[in-house]
């Protein structure tokens, strides 16, 4: 029997505590494959993670633009954002080099200064970036 909770932080915390080893989602590839699934432990320790950097950064209270594509680090990154006082606000990633400049307003209107991102996003967003 699970506790009453207020918000996705608790329970996923609540699910970490008392079904650890259950499965939170699985990423789906393409629509044949699966990749591995991911439990509600994973899940937390991964956010968490994130999460302190986050903290010893001081973001808490200020908004973070997600950037990711079809990648399973968007829940991490979610769920992290979460954690440490962070307010999400996703976007999708730029396919094209007038895309930036989305996500550049969205910045501006959100005054956001933080995007959290994965490694692959990042390198494809800074095709579009001029030196």
């Amino acid at each position: 029997m699970y506790k009453e909770v207020s918000n996705l932080v608790e329970l996923l915390e609540v699910r970490a505590s008392q079904t650890p080893q259950n499965r939170a989602y699985t990423f789906l590839l393409d629509w044949e494959s699966l990749e591995k699934p991911v439990t509600y432990q994973e899940l937390a320790n991964r956010a968490k993670a994130i999460a302190s950097k986050l903290q010893s950064l001081n973001f808490k209270g200020q908004r973070a633009i997600l950037v990711y594509g079809n990648e399973q680090e968007f829940v991490e990154g979610f769920f992290a954002a979460l954690y440490a006082g962070v307010i999400p606000v996703p976007v999708y990633p730029p396919m094209k080099e007038s895309a930036i400049n989305n996500i550049l307003s969205i910045m501006t209107v959100t005054e956001t200064n933080l995007i959290l991102t994965s490694s692959d996003t990042a390198s494809k967003m800074k095709a579009f970036i001029p030196e």
